[in-house]
Order: C-alpha cells, then structure tokens, then sequence
C-alpha cells in the first residue's frame, strides 16, 4: 500500500494523502456490468476512474505502465497488504501531523514502475 502526498492525490481524496494498492494490470479484473465507471484524464498521461453512481474514486493509471492503483478506501479488509510507504511527502500539508514507522520519501519512491 502506497499513501501518496502530492497535491494530485490529496485534491482527488479530499484528505492529507491517499492511500492506493498497486497491482499489476494483467492480474487484475474490474467487472462493471451496470456501466457505472467512467473516467478522466488528471493530467496528460494519467486516467483516473470513479463510480458515476456514487463518485468514488476506483482506481487510476499512467499511460504506458502496467500498473492500477486501486483505492484503497474501497476494501473492508487488507489485511494481507503490505503497509507499504509515503511518497511526495514534500508536498504534505503542514497540518498533516501523521507519524508512523513507515518510509517516507520526498517523491516517488524509488524502483517504482
């Protein structure tokens, strides 16, 4: 689990960071039979998408990467996911006063694909 600080995310999630699962696209299904998700792109080569139901935020990815970045306020239990780091915390508000044990790195964390 990755708890991103930048001001993309924090503006997305309306919090201090977001916290995100990556998994691999190719071992990942995402069913959708009502045709509730749609998307938009937040920058030139990142998709986010979101329930046009109810506005949750689903999941994003960058053009090119095989990676999606599920939310992770979506799952009742993650228990099996590692606790993951912090990333861009130099983009951290200056209320956000959360400690913890987990890495913290100024901006993308390092061998990140």
């Amino acid at each position: 689990m990755t708890r991103c600080h930048c001001v993309q995310c924090r503006k997305s999630s309306g919090s201090a960071w977001l916290a995100v699962v990556p998994v691999d696209s190719d071992s990942c299904v995402i069913e959708d039979p009502e045709g509730c998700l749609r998307s938009y792109r937040s920058s030139p080569d990142k998709e986010r998408v979101f329930c046009r139901r109810c506005g949750a935020p689903v999941f994003s990815r960058r053009d090119g990467l095989s990676k999606l970045r599920l939310r992770a306020g979506l799952f009742d239990a993650l228990d099996a996911v590692p606790r993951g780091v912090h990333i861009f915390t130099a983009s951290a508000p200056g209320w956000d006063r959360e400690q913890d044990d987990l890495p913290r790195h100024a901006g993308v964390e390092p061998g990140r694909s």
